[in-house]
């Protein structure tokens, strides 16, 4: 139960914090309007300053939102490597080309078509390229004990911070991942599908394992 609490806690503070810094923001620039004469280029620029931030709460809560709203469709047969290979064909070719799959003959298995996009564009196109310029990211597939396991690795990349516990914790880190909560995302639908997804963090791989 301590365990829990705490990452209640942590997840509030998270959460807190994301839209406490441009609340601070919009508020200091409205007060500014309101405290001295102000030309049409300050305003304008004031004006962008606030908007900007309104945004930003807005891509928060839609994200926070978008995790908990879960694809609620049947299972179908999905052949996993054509889904996987229909999201890459859409990025630009310098990320295709840092993009390596291993594949099995037999990659077919019953699961909800939408569950498994949104969790390939959290961990492939939610990745976060410009920080990390030199990564290369391969994905394994292949049949263990019966199920079908997608081992996703992320090398040239620190890790080193990562833990199971930041599953739980949106906005934790915006290094590997652009808005900090694709990972929480993925363990969300995880969760209600039923899948067991898994860190990989050691010298070699580090990244995520899913198996459904």
């Amino acid at each position: 139960m301590k365990k829990n609490s705490e990452i209640m806690e942590r997840l509030i503070r998270n959460i807190n914090h994301e839209i406490k810094n441009p609340l601070t923001v919009i508020r200091g620039y409205a007060q500014l309007l309101t405290m001295k004469e102000a030309n049409a280029e300050f305003q304008k620029k004031t004006g962008m300053y606030i908007i900007e931030n309104v945004d930003l709460i807005d891509e928060r809560l839609s994200g926070l939102y978008r995790a908990f709203n879960l694809p609620s469709e049947e299972n179908v047969l999905v052949n996993v490597l054509d889904e996987i290979s229909s999201i890459i064909e859409k990025y630009e070719p310098e990320k295709k080309s840092r993009i390596h799959i291993v594949a099995e003959p037999n990659c077919e298995v019953q699961l909800c078509k939408m569950a498994f996009r949104r969790t390939i564009e959290c961990l492939i196109g939610g990745f976060n390229w410009n920080r990390n310029p030199n990564s290369v990211i391969e994905i394994s597939i292949k049949k263990v004990n019966g199920n079908l396991e997608f081992f996703i690795t992320y090398s040239n990349t620190d890790f080193s911070n990562f833990s199971q516990e930041w599953f739980y914790l949106p906005f934790v880190d915006k290094n590997v991942f652009c808005s900090g909560i694709e990972i929480f995302e993925v363990y969300c639908i995880s969760e209600a599908q039923g899948w067991n997804f898994q860190i990989i963090n050691d010298d070699n791989k580090n990244g995520f394992s899913i198996r459904v």
